[in-house]
């Protein structure tokens, strides 16, 4: 896992977006790393085990980008899809996305998907 510098430039751009939209409580804001990024890392241990070099993940419900984000961060070659029923959170995120330009990252509102025809 990598240390709490490697994260500098998303908590920056996280706490930006986070001054629009309420993505965390602003109480949480002094833990973002404890409680948000550094607890999203903890599925290092399956990935050690299990080594997925190239796989998905699904984040349902991802609110403020946790642990999609961090998890994108940290294994660019783990694409990672974000889903959250508030389009305001996923535009946070996708600016998030666009500022530290994130390639193996996306993002899906859930009306959107509802939308879709099924096959």
């Amino acid at each position: 896992m990598e240390n709490k510098e490697f994260y500098k430039e998303y908590m920056e751009c996280f706490l930006e977006e986070n001054s629009k939209v309420n993505l965390i409580s602003k109480n949480d804001e002094k833990f973002l790393w404890e409680k948000h990024v550094f607890d999203s890392l903890a599925i290092e241990k399956f990935f050690y085990k299990y080594s997925p070099m190239c796989a998905t993940l699904l984040d349902i419900g991802t609110g403020g980008g946790f642990p999609s984000v961090p998890i994108a961060l940290t294994y660019p070659k783990i694409q990672v899809t974000a889903l959250d029923s508030i389009a305001k959170k996923i535009r946070a995120i996708e600016s998030i996305k666009e500022k530290l330009q994130i390639k193996n990252r996306s993002e899906e509102h859930t009306s959107e998907l509802q939308s879709r025809p099924h096959i």
